[in-house]
């Protein structure tokens, strides 16, 4: 168990960067397929924080699936992704 954080340069204002990533991310399969091949509710819907998805996608040509919850904090416009087991732990 351990805690990654990373900074880096985005080409989009901070607010619409965070929507995407906080409230429509499910929509990075439309945007990276190549990448992520597609994410269902686990549990709750994919825009209540908290709620659980799961996500199928590719890291140097092998298929993964990756279990996470989303903490957001609204008043801060912060999200933490919280990783729940398999493969990512093994790498980061």
């Amino acid at each position: 168990m351990g805690k990654l954080e990373e900074d880096f340069e985005i080409n989009s204002p901070a607010e619409k960067f965070y929507k995407r990533w906080s409230y429509e991310v499910h929509h990075l399969p439309e945007a990276s397929p190549d990448k992520v091949q597609g994410a269902e509710i686990h549990e709750g819907d994919w825009v209540t924080p908290g709620s659980v998805k799961l996500w199928n996608y590719t890291v140097d040509g092998v298929q993964e699936v990756f279990k996470e919850k989303v903490e957001i904090d609204e008043e801060n416009k912060t999200m933490t992704m919280v990783a729940v087991g398999r493969f990512i732990f093994e790498q980061y």
